[in-house]
């Protein structure tokens, strides 16, 4: 009896828990043979992930990040786990926990106690930089 309910219920689990893994793992690897022998015998296939959003998402780091608005506005700021962007198709709003004013000279400097919640449809373009070089650092 008892090995039937972990073959029932376990097994499954770890079985999918093994795959998401596995097919997290492999995603971002062009490299990997998966891809190759796919590509060899032409066989096309859908992205396991819907959008360029939420593959972004997927692997974002703590990182900076320029924000240009549709009327031309831009900032800079810096996502980390104090921030959130939705993932909801339909409402797509964004929360930059530290907000960068970035001057003339490209300087940045930091609003203090600052954060943005900024409302769906509001975006024109978000750069993701791995950090500011250092003449330009917060």
């Amino acid at each position: 009896m008892l090995v039937w309910f972990v073959w029932i219920f376990f097994v499954p689990v770890g079985l999918g828990l093994l795959l998401g893994c596995i097919s997290k793992w492999m995603i971002n690897r062009p490299e990997n043979w998966l891809h190759a022998v796919r590509r060899g015998i032409g066989l096309r296939t859908i992205h396991p992930i819907e959008t360029a959003w939420d593959w972004k998402l997927m692997y974002m780091i703590k990182q900076h990040i320029i924000v240009t608005l549709k009327d031309g506005t831009y900032f800079g700021g810096y996502c980390d786990e104090h921030s959130f962007m939705s993932s909801d198709l339909r409402n797509r709003d964004i929360y930059i926990h530290r907000i960068y004013e970035i001057g003339k000279d490209n300087r940045w400097s930091l609003r203090p106690g600052t954060g943005m919640l900024i409302s769906p449809g509001e975006v024109s373009r978000i750069e993701f930089i791995s950090q500011p070089s250092k003449e330009d650092a917060p």
